[in-house]
């Protein structure tokens, strides 16, 4: 059973690549065949059961029933769904980090092949999928590829940590993954994953000198970041306003109007308890679209806010949000309160800050591949550092 769970988890990691680059959206497959031995192992008895109960869980617990709970006056009919998906990668995640976790080397493995195949086909203009059926429009591909990136780089801190601490590949070129991340950002022609290889690679250069003090300046990072709603929400121009900006990109313009848009909207909503779960995938349709000084026409919302802060705001209102701030709050100290190695304190770092720019300008709470992205990330470096003792 060993050997055959050990050839599994091999398989589910390479499985990784091939899934980011034709259907970014599946990485729940490969998350959930990576999981498997971690369930085996709790039904054998091989689980670490908390010494004593974890205060985190009680903003965590509260913050999913209010989700349920909001399905009530949410407008959207998927909202049940959703929520289940996510509580379930929860439950998966929680199993696979209190397990024992497999070789070090072999989620590594799987980020590295996906990071080199995912730079190969953006560098090339989206060679590798226009290759394979069905044949899609070259936007499209170049949209998906840019989002297996966003993924790649999420996942990429386990890989970085394990050729850092492994002797051969440190002698060799400890530094090859960042430059090819650095040509798919650069290919990819996506802001945000520009902005997220050069947040990685800043926490990179100055955790190498300061680790725990960089720990501690990207809490206050995350701090800002939660606290923008409120800052833009009071300063930020009405849409008529932006309307008329001509200075600045359309992608950014637009973002700025979204979060306009649903803050108001917030504003003169349920404050307390939020417009509900999924609420705002249903204003695209109910709020039309906007012509932009430069001409181009957009909706005034699109399929999400581009900005997880503002949407836990909105969906799940100050209640909601005041419980995902005490569990960042909780998670916070408990990570700084770790005497980390220097090596895994550059490692969390650097996901904390790719992390960062992906909540700013990016993520939807419902996604759920990049939840599976991240909690794989996590998962990676727990294998890395029991592997170290």
């Amino acid at each position: 059973m060993a050997a055959f769970l050990r050839i599994w988890t091999i398989c589910a990691a390479i499985s990784i690549a091939p899934t980011l680059l034709l259907s970014f959206r599946a990485l729940w497959a490969p998350f959930l065949c990576l999981a498997l031995p971690a369930v085996v192992a709790m039904f054998q008895g091989r689980i670490d059961k908390p010494k004593q109960f974890e205060r985190w869980a009680l903003p965590a617990l509260g913050l999913f029933l209010l989700v349920y709970a909001s399905q009530v006056w949410s407008p959207s009919g998927r909202a049940q769904n959703d929520a289940t998906e996510l509580l379930l990668a929860a439950a998966l995640t929680g199993i696979m980090l209190r397990t024992p976790p497999p070789a070090a080397w072999i989620l590594p493995l799987g980020v590295a092949w996906s990071l080199v195949i995912l730079t190969i086909d953006a560098a090339s203009g989206n060679t590798l999928r226009q290759w394979i059926p069905p044949d899609q429009p070259i936007g499209k591909d170049e949209v998906a590829t840019a989002r297996g990136l966003m993924l790649a780089f999420v996942m990429l801190p386990p890989a970085l940590l394990y050729i850092h601490r492994d002797k051969t590949w440190r002698r060799r070129s400890p530094r090859a993954p960042l430059y090819v991340a650095g040509i798919g950002a650069a290919a990819s022609g996506v802001l945000a994953n520009g902005a997220a290889f050069f947040a990685g690679v800043a926490a990179y250069i100055i955790g190498s000198f300061r680790p725990q003090a960089m720990l501690r300046a990207i809490g206050a990072i995350w701090g800002l970041i939660f606290a923008a709603p409120f800052l833009m929400a009071a300063a930020l121009p009405k849409v008529p306003q932006l309307l008329t900006v001509s200075s600045l990109p359309d992608s950014v313009l637009h973002r700025l109007i979204i979060w306009r848009t649903v803050l108001d909207l917030w504003a003169e909503g349920r404050t307390l308890t939020g417009a509900g779960a999924r609420a705002t995938h249903t204003l695209t349709d109910r709020l039309g679209a906007v012509t932009l000084e430069s001409g181009a026409q957009i909706p005034l919302v699109s399929s999400h806010p581009h900005n997880l802060p503002v949407q836990l705001l909105y969906e799940f209102g100050l209640i909601g949000y005041g419980l995902v701030i005490a569990f960042l709050v909780m998670g916070a100290r408990a990570l700084l309160a770790v005497p980390w190695r220097k090596e895994m304190a550059i490692a969390i770092a650097g996901l904390l800050s790719v992390v960062a720019v992906y909540i700013s300008v990016e993520m939807d709470f419902w996604h759920l591949y990049t939840w599976c992205a991240l909690s794989l990330s996590v998962w990676g470096l727990r294998a890395i550092a029991k592997d170290a003792g």
